[in-house]
């Protein structure tokens, strides 16, 4: 099951989010957030999600391929429900 929050800023996305992950928390494994306003905010914290599996990635390895590693594993992992947000799309995009 996926989901998507977007609008414009200060409607109230971050709260909806939040008050989702505290409500259905037992739901799932794991509930990971994940800074988008710059590239290295997104970095570090996928980095820091990969690490809490024990997933080493490569010091020199590409966004595309820390992103991807990250993907796979969300694809291949029962009980996670990463949040889209739509910055994370639009920053990917952009970039």
């Amino acid at each position: 099951m996926s989901c998507l929050v977007h609008g414009i800023a200060g409607i109230g996305k971050t709260q909806i989010a939040l008050e989702y992950a505290h409500r259905y928390r037992k739901n799932y494994d794991y509930i990971f957030w994940v800074q988008t306003e710059t590239r290295p905010d997104m970095v570090n914290d996928m980095l820091k999600i990969l690490a809490t599996q024990n997933i080493v990635i490569p010091d020199n390895a590409t966004f595309e391929f820390i992103a991807g590693t990250l993907q796979a594993w969300f694809t291949n992992t029962t009980g996670v429900c990463p949040l889209p947000i739509p910055e994370l799309e639009t920053s990917l995009r952009d970039e």
